[in-house]
């Protein structure tokens, strides 16, 4: 009793009623739309324009590192002369007390 309440008063159910019918009144039903793409397959062969971008990228271009390698090689360098700096800052200070 208490699960035909669910199903009368749960709008869950009452929105996928709503939408039911509209799925079987289609202008072109799923069976027939993949008969035209197979037969437009069939007859026009392989499309190009339908290929990803990365299928014709390299792989230094496709894992990025054109972009990453630079960016790491810049924060590399940037600390170490940060590094450096601090370390020659601290010497003074270490040589003053002394």
């Amino acid at each position: 009793m208490r699960n035909i309440e669910t199903i009368l008063n749960d709008e869950t159910y009452k929105n996928s009623a709503k939408i039911i019918p509209k799925r079987n009144k289609r202008s072109i039903s799923s069976k027939r739309l993949l008969i035209e793409h197979i037969e437009f397959a069939v007859e026009f062969g392989k499309s190009d324009m339908l290929d990803l971008a990365s299928h014709h990228m390299g792989m230094i271009e496709y894992y990025k590192l054109d972009i990453i390698l630079p960016v790491i090689t810049g924060l590399l360098i940037l600390v170490s002369l940060l590094s450096y700096v601090i370390y020659k800052i601290f010497r003074k200070l270490v040589h003053i007390k002394n």
